[in-house]
């Protein structure tokens, strides 16, 4: 939120609201995509389609479920703009991609 420019005391009125439970659990995927964007090149906030979909097709075949894979996708979609500022949520081709989980 920070790289819309919302000043820091506004960023942090937004996240309370988030639960705690849900918070940490979004932490954790949020970390393991801020290291996937490291190791690719890319920016972990205005990425391309493809970078998401690799990161999330890591996910599967590691063996994890549609849950975990759609948490992943949730947390990422509550900050993540795709080139060009498109929402993941609007995404076709994610959206085929996780009817294929």
């Amino acid at each position: 939120m920070r790289s819309k420019g919302y000043p820091m005391d506004v960023v942090k009125t937004i996240l309370n609201a988030r639960r705690d439970s849900s918070s940490k659990l979004y932490d954790t995927y949020i970390y393991r995509w801020f290291l996937f964007a490291d190791q690719v090149g890319c920016d972990p906030y205005h990425a391309e389609l493809k970078y998401l979909l690799t990161f999330l097709q890591n996910m599967v075949n590691l063996g994890r479920q549609y849950t975990t894979v759609n948490t992943a996708k949730a947390a990422l979609g509550t900050y993540l703009r795709l080139k060009d500022y498109v929402r993941i949520s609007d995404a076709i081709d994610l959206k085929l991609f996780m009817k294929g989980v």
